[in-house]
């Protein structure tokens, strides 16, 4: 999957659109590709108005895939180390 960040942004990354898909394909194939990693565990959908949130954890480092109506899907970690591994997870997925 293709990703890119917002110039500043430290804490998450987008998903590129190059298949003009829905935004929900896009979030679905995000989630299966960490499904599909045993050290990845991520919750239940947090549905809010605004925002899907799916919490997860790779190991001890708390994550959240976030489904946002105006921005799309992104992921959100506040470890940028654990964030660049996440993002090389879902570039080779």
């Amino acid at each position: 999957m293709d990703t890119f960040r917002m110039e500043g942004d430290t804490v998450r990354f987008y998903f590129k659109n190059r298949d003009r898909v829905d935004e929900r394909t896009l979030l679905t194939r995000a989630l299966n590709v960490l499904y599909d990693v045993p050290e990845i565990s991520i919750g239940k959908p947090i549905v809010l108005p605004y925002a899907d949130h799916y919490e997860g954890k790779h190991g001890e480092t708390p994550f959240t895939v976030v489904y946002d109506i105006e921005d799309g899907p992104f992921i959100y970690c506040e470890d940028s180390r654990e964030l660049d591994e996440l993002e090389g997870l879902l570039h080779q997925g």
